[in-house]
């Protein structure tokens, strides 16, 4: 299996594929399916992998939205450094043993902070979700538009529009909008869940300014 593991490191999760792996370690597919089962199998072999090196900082000054916005920060890097990793976190999280200590270990930072063991897995789970789903779109536009040099155009084109209604000042980089989405979100699930934090999670507080927007 650590063969299996280091071969399939090696393709990448987005490249990865049963013929692909048996063709680099000369054996047939058949005889790879055999210790790992298939492509989910194969795929949760090498993305658990992956997964285990992540390390999220925990800042014992944050407060419960602060620690939720830092750890979402760093997972969707960690995410957008691994190409294919969002995606399969995407179809079944968490999938083994790296994805379950990731979310127990941020449920139990939460219960240090107050937080009911309920309360803490809703917000903990909601916050990956949204974390998975907005790292795989800016994934997907990424690798996209680097295929089809027309989206770019496009983009202009619809910016263009835009400007006609005075709205070219609400263009965002990814960053910018990436906190912006967390932060919004995070005020529902916070009063949902019934956490009271110190921090005002609305984009007024964010220091958010719209002229530094591209959502690209």
């Amino acid at each position: 299996m650590a063969d299996i593991e280091r071969i399939g490191l090696g393709i990448g999760l987005r490249d990865l594929t049963v013929a692909a792996v048996a063709t680099e370690l000369g054996v047939s597919p058949a005889a790879l399916y055999r210790h790992v089962g298939g492509k989910f199998g194969l795929e949760t072999l090498v993305g658990e992998r992956i997964l285990s090196e992540l390390r999220l900082v925990d800042n014992p000054t944050h407060d419960v939205a602060e620690h939720l916005v830092a750890t979402a920060e760093q997972f969707r890097g960690f995410l957008l450094a691994n190409p294919g990793l969002s995606s399969y976190v995407q179809v079944l999280f968490p999938r083994g043993p790296a994805g379950e200590a990731l979310i127990a270990g941020q449920i139990s930072s939460l219960i240090n902070r107050g937080c009911s063991a309920e309360a803490a897995m809703m917000a903990c789970t909601t916050v990956a979700l949204i974390v998975m789903s907005v790292a795989a779109a800016e994934e997907n536009r990424r690798d996209r538009s680097r295929q089809v040099a027309e989206i770019e155009r496009r983009r202009q084109e619809a910016l263009g529009v835009y400007a006609k209604h005075g709205l070219a000042d609400t263009e965002m980089d990814a960053d910018a909008y990436f906190s912006y989405v967390i932060r919004s979100c995070l005020n529902g699930i916070l009063h949902t869940t019934g956490i009271q934090s110190g921090d005002d999670t609305s984009s007024a507080a964010t220091g958010y300014d719209s002229s530094t927007a591209s959502t690209n």
